[in-house]
């Protein structure tokens, strides 16, 4: 299991990868909470530079940071555009069942405006029906002529998000 985050300070932004069970420890950290990361190298993956914490390092958050808040990427099913990453929140309206053992784990989310299929690499097996999700960083693909959201190893599945809740009539149908 690795954890990817996505850091930003007032220099720039770094992915930093946690591996293993130690990932696990570091999983609710959301959106806009201020870390401390000791004891991290620096390596390279796919062309991109990433800051790892390995057996050594360590990851503790912070409650006085003085740094801007990252404005979140946030959109409805309606505004996503093929191949950006964006953070969807929706509910829950039917869990899709495997086709074979390799095939992802895929559901139909959706929000105020409409639905769309997530397609989960990470294979999370407690999504159910009705549950609320955010669904952040995902990549937004097209099949057969319709948007997916595709949750990869730089996405992850929040499962009910606190203070989300649907509000509106879903208008359109898939």
């Amino acid at each position: 299991f690795i954890l990817r985050l996505l850091l930003d300070d007032s220099t720039g932004e770094i992915w930093a990868e946690i591996s293993g069970e130690k990932a696990k420890d570091y999983e609710n950290i959301a959106i806009n909470e201020c870390v401390q990361i000791e004891r991290a190298y620096v390596s390279e993956r796919r062309n991109n530079i990433v800051l790892i914490v390995g057996e050594k390092g360590s990851i503790e958050k912070k409650e006085d940071c003085d740094l801007p808040p990252v404005k979140e990427n946030v959109k409805k099913i309606l505004q996503l555009e093929t191949n950006e990453r964006a953070n969807v929140y929706g509910q829950v309206e039917r869990v899709f069942p495997k086709t074979s053992e390799k095939s992802p784990h895929s559901f139909l989310m959706k929000d105020e405006t409409s639905k769309i299929r997530v397609v989960d690499w990470k294979n999370h097996q407690d999504i159910k029906e009705g549950m609320y999700v955010k669904v952040e960083n995902a990549r937004v693909k097209e099949n057969n002529g319709r948007k997916e959201l595709h949750v990869d190893t730089f996405s992850r599945i929040v499962l009910n998000p606190p203070g989300y809740k649907l509000t509106e009539k879903i208008v359109n149908q898939i």
